[in-house]
């Protein structure tokens, strides 16, 4: 997904094909966000999320209560880090073909 332009891009447009989400044939496009509820970058995960959505992408957002960026770093150690890295897995496993 295309979410900035370099300088010199051409301006984007609903027939551009630079993102693979709009090229002829492309399958559906989904993405899986994870944010903790008093994380600062937590407003910026909710739009795009909504922009997401509103382009086509199937969006999946789930927010941690308590957690603070980066927490699933802490998995091992914090029941919820581990249970984001679970959610993470049951997300991911039928889209690698796994489930």
């Amino acid at each position: 997904m295309t979410v900035a332009s370099m300088p010199g891009d051409d301006p984007p447009s609903s027939t551009s094909t630079r993102s693979p989400s709009r090229r002829p044939g492309a399958r559906r496009t989904s993405v899986y966000l994870q944010a903790g509820a008093d994380e600062p970058l937590l407003d910026d995960s909710r739009m795009f999320a909504e922009r997401a959505g509103a382009a086509g992408v199937d969006v999946t957002t789930d927010v941690y209560p308590g957690m603070l960026h980066s927490f699933q770093m802490m998995a091992g150690r914090t029941a919820e880090a581990d249970e984001a890295v679970r959610q993470l897995a049951r997300w991911c496993k039928p889209k690698l073909g796994l489930a």
